[in-house]
This record gives structure tokens, C-alpha cells and sequence, in this order.
């Protein structure tokens, strides 16, 4: 299980937080803080704030995390490749493909 770390630099005038896994690439520290504020009024600890915004802080960790440990991809190898592949017929709405064709014959708007 990954573990979400937490630290709270600064309440006024709103909560700055920092945060980092223990998969991020770097210390707490030395990630910036992003600014929060109270999402509810009966919140009145560290560890219920840090709770009401703990799936924000998820979301954001894994995206970070992922662009951290993301390798380049070398496409180097793909010049010349080439390939044959099925087409995949989509059926347009007739309604709609008039409509289209229609606005490429005029393309003024008519009021």
C-alpha cells in the first residue's frame, strides 16, 4: 500500500499544504505547497482537514508521481515504418451530415 505524506506550512490566510508518496522522486520539502482551504465548518483538527482533502491529494500525488517516473520514449526506430490496417466505418446521422454539409456550402451565419 502506498503511503500519502502530508505537511501543513502555513494557515493564514488559508492552509498550505505539501505532500509526496513514497514513490515521488524527492522529499516533501523540496516539492512546492498548494494553497487549500476549510471545505467544512465542523472540521476543526489537523487530521480531519487532512482527511476532507486526502482524495485531492491522491489524485495529485499519482499524476505527479507518474510524470516523475515517466521515460522518455525513443522513437528513433519508428522511421519507415509503415502498416495496413481495417478502417472502422462509423454511420454519421443523416440529420446531422446535412447540417454539416450544408454549413461548408454557406458558411454565413443566416438570422
Amino acid at each position: 500500500m502506498n503511503k500519502l505524506y502530508v505537511k501543513i506550512i502555513s494557515v493564514e490566510p488559508s492552509i498550505l499544504v505539501r505532500f509526496a508518496s513514497d514513490k515521488s522522486k524527492k522529499p516533501i520539502d523540496d516539492y512546492p505547497p498548494m494553497l487549500f482551504g476549510i471545505p467544512d465548518i465542523t472540521i476543526t483538527t489537523p487530521e480531519a482537514f487532512i482527511e476532507s482533502i486526502r482524495p485531492q491529494l491522491e489524485q495529485y500525488v499519482q499524476a505527479r508521481d507518474a510524470t516523475e517516473s515517466a521515460q522518455p520514449i525513443d522513437v528513433s526506430s519508428w522511421i519507415g515504418y509503415s502498416a495496413s490496417v481495417d478502417m472502422q466505418i462509423n454511420f454519421a446521422d443523416p440529420v446531422l451530415e446535412s447540417q454539416i454539409i450544408a454549413a461548408q456550402v454557406v458558411p454565413e451565419v443566416v438570422l
